[in-house]
């Protein structure tokens, strides 16, 4: 493969990325029967919201999740991609599978440039959101989910979900689970951050996330349009202090004092707008 394909001119596209603003009709239609269930419930292949959600997977093992916001664009985490890192092509190492379907093209990885990849995830670290940039269009429909810096969030009326592909802590061997599309639902504690919203974790029935999440949307139903309002950037538990990636056989996940953190997108919204234009380049690959 000629590394010159990877590494040559960055082309900005003069398209706007679909459904980035909410006045686009551009968004992801939802019948009143597809609105999620509750508590770790397995997506169904025909769920439109399955369609979108991607599985990313490193040398065959669950590596993080992410959501398609273009034909050609998949938003995940930053941090997901620390330990690769000053390695700049990575052939044949990472998997995208969107809504079930591995995507076979030549990719590039942009980091918003405010994040720090020598830091740690916790509240002092800004901005872990990365865009993954497909070389070849994914054939998906052509409604995407909406992210809009204008629209106000409620966390006494709206309802917060969270689409990862991470184990399910509940069951005795978690890893076992890793890899399956879930949504659950997210109790909110704090949405006044500019950049930041702080969800309980650990807690059965009002929704956690664990390894292998990282990276994963969290979404939330306006009539019938999905809002991105958060990326999932890890889990600080009661000492404050940010974890590595979990043990899937030990779900610490659950601890009840713990809280996950999101990545606003929408307070970044130029970098998810046009990340070869405001992110920095990392990784590229096949």
């Amino acid at each position: 493969m000629n590394l010159s394909r990877l590494f040559g001119a960055l082309l900005i596209s003069a398209v706007s990325i679909l459904g980035l603003n909410a006045c686009s009709s551009n968004s992801v239609r939802i019948e009143p029967s597809r609105k999620p269930a509750n508590d770790g419930a397995v997506l169904q292949p025909d769920s439109p919201i399955y369609k979108l959600s991607v599985r990313i997977s490193v040398d065959d093992r669950q590596w993080c999740s992410g959501f398609l916001i273009d034909k050609n664009k998949i938003l995940t985490a930053a941090h997901c991609f620390r330990e690769f890192l000053p390695l700049k092509v990575v052939n044949g190492r990472f998997r995208f599978l969107v809504g079930g379907e591995v995507v076979q093209s030549i990719f590039r990885v942009y980091a918003n440039r405010t994040f720090d990849f020598d830091e740690d995830r916790t509240r002092a670290n800004s901005g872990d959101l990365a865009v993954i940039v497909l070389d070849t269009p994914v054939a998906r429909e052509s409604f995407f989910p909406v992210i809009d810096p204008s629209i106000p969030l409620d966390a006494t009326v709206d309802s917060f979900f969270s689409i990862g592909f991470g184990p399910n802590p509940k069951e005795l061997k978690p890893s076992e689970s890793a890899g399956i599309a879930r949504q659950t639902q997210m109790k909110i504690k704090d949405l006044a951050d500019s950049d930041r919203i702080t969800a309980q974790t650990g807690v059965i029935g009002e929704g956690t996330i664990c390894g292998g999440d990282s990276g994963s949307p969290l979404l939330v139903q306006r009539e019938n349009t999905w809002l991105i309002v958060g990326v999932a950037s890890g889990t600080v538990f009661a000492n404050n202090k940010s974890t590595e990636k979990p043990d899937p056989e030990k779900p610490i996940c659950q601890d009840p004092a713990g809280e996950a953190l999101f990545t606003k997108p929408q307070a970044f919204f130029d970098f998810v707008k046009e990340p070869e234009k405001h992110g920095k380049p990392i990784l590229a690959g096949e």
